[in-house]
């Protein structure tokens, strides 16, 4: 939510799994406007953005996998996959002539989620 709340819901029952405060767990500044963004599933990993961070989750528990400090991120991440098959996320970070894309690596297999996986053997 806007202010760092997270929650993990099973889909049938709508019980909760777990839930977080993403905010004072990275203590992390709250932009003006709230974290915003929609959350990307990538694999095992729930990424966010988090107003001076990319976050990422483990989606199944919650556990903090990394956080990346970055300018003030803006949009929703999203992935990329190079040619070769490597994946990436890319959050936006910055405003106006600050603007950029900040990559970070997914691990080896790893597919957003409802993507095939790509064959990483060749």
């Amino acid at each position: 939510g806007g202010k760092g709340n997270v929650y993990a819901l099973e889909g049938k029952t709508g019980k909760v799994v777990w839930s977080k405060n993403v905010r004072e767990d990275t203590q992390f500044r709250v932009p003006g406007w709230g974290f915003g963004g929609s959350p990307l599933v990538a694999g095992d990993l729930l990424v966010l953005n988090a107003g001076e961070a990319g976050v990422a989750l483990d989606k199944a528990t919650g556990k903090d996998v990394w956080a990346a400090p970055t300018k003030e991120t803006t949009g929703t991440p999203m992935t990329y996959q190079t040619r070769s098959g490597r994946q990436f996320v890319l959050i936006c970070t910055g405003r106006a002539t600050q603007a950029t894309l900040a990559a970070f690596a997914l691990p080896a297999g790893t597919a957003p989620s409802g993507a095939p996986k790509a064959d990483w053997r060749h």
